[in-house]
């Protein structure tokens, strides 16, 4: 089964890759549908795999397969409706967030973490003037900016606490997501031209694509 699997992760990753390097040329919605639902894919099939190797797979892994799905759909909203997608994206961080307190229970460590992390998302969503700007918006960025900065938090103090190679990818992914946000944030409020949006990208399809191959692993 682990063979299989391996196998099965380096395809499924291996697609990933390349529709995001197609998006990356020629960026349209289509494409970057298609690359979100890769992703999906990454984390079905290893939800799969885990649920037929132990017989059941563990709570968190169905919760993270929730996630990535709601990121899905957040990924394709967002281009239409900032709002609306930006509160789908939250969803996703909740289930993520639930899932990883399923790993360890939440302890004030993690609210801790989670609030030198909202310190450093706060900063920077106030640095933006087209978002402070803007009542409704801030808002709603203020409220995505605790939830990733919990969802961040949570992940990091997870690996510290017990240091393992799923907690390691779950970090992982959860810190990239977090540099992706501020650098979508930037791109779309703060005119940062190409920069911005290539750290957006180059951050965000890996860390989606980590924390579905990191399901593999959550029996750990």
């Amino acid at each position: 089964m682990m063979k299989h699997s391996k196998t099965i992760n380096v395809i499924t990753l291996t697609l990933t890759a390349v529709s995001a390097f197609i998006y990356f040329l020629y960026g349209s919605i289509l494409l970057k549908a298609t690359t979100s639902l890769c992703f999906v894919l990454v984390g079905g099939v290893n939800f799969c795999l885990i649920r037929k190797a132990s017989g059941k797979a563990p709570t968190h892994s169905a919760l993270l397969l929730c996630g990535l799905i709601f990121c899905f759909i957040g990924d394709t909203v967002i281009n239409y409706a900032f709002i609306a997608g930006a509160l789908v994206f939250a969803l996703g961080h909740i289930f993520y967030i639930i899932a990883f307190c399923k790993r360890k229970s939440i302890a004030k460590a993690d609210f801790l973490a989670a609030l030198s992390v909202f310190v450093i998302s706060a900063i920077v969503v106030f640095s933006v003037d087209g978002i402070k700007n803007d009542i409704s918006v801030l808002a709603v960025c203020i409220v995505y900016a605790a939830i990733i900065s919990l969802m961040a938090g949570k992940a990091a103090m997870n690996f510290l606490l017990c240091k393992n190679t799923a907690n390691a990818l779950f970090a992982i992914g959860a810190v990239l997501f977090f540099v992706s946000d501020a650098a979508l944030l930037f791109y779309m409020f703060a005119s940062a031209g190409k920069l911005a949006d290539t750290l957006c990208l180059f951050t965000y399809f890996p860390a989606q694509s980590i924390l579905a191959y990191a399901i593999s692993r959550s029996a750990e």
